[in-house]
């Protein structure tokens, strides 16, 4: 905010003074037969809706990146106040429970699979 003036200057200060309304997020969906790949699924805590879906897809196997996560997962923007809520999805009409992931799932070096001597 030192820069000098500047576009949206005005609309940056007011978010910084008020806070964030959503967050992005990534979502680890209790389900292996469907994935929010179509975005717009809508995110539930206790019946009420609390964001959207904007992408999603299962982590499978791939030759190139080697990972294999066997999840559904989805990237969702969710209201800041539902965000420690038991969070539901709506995909093809069906409520799914799912959870706000903490950090990476996808463990690149196999340092959970290696035992502690």
């Amino acid at each position: 905010m030192d820069k000098g003036d500047f576009e949206g200057r005005e609309a940056l200060a007011k978010q910084q003074e008020e806070g964030l309304k959503t967050k992005l997020v990534l979502l680890d969906i209790d389900t292996t037969d469907v994935d929010a790949a179509n975005g717009m699924e809508p995110v539930y805590a206790d019946g009420k809706v609390v964001g959207q879906c904007s992408s999603g897809g299962f982590g499978h196997w791939t030759l190139d990146t080697g990972h294999w996560t066997q999840k559904s997962l989805a990237l969702a923007y969710i209201d800041v106040d539902a965000l420690a809520s038991d969070l539901t999805v709506k995909i093809l009409g069906n409520d799914y429970s799912a959870t706000v992931t903490k950090g990476c799932i996808y463990d690149a070096k196999g340092a959970l699979l290696k035992a502690d001597d």
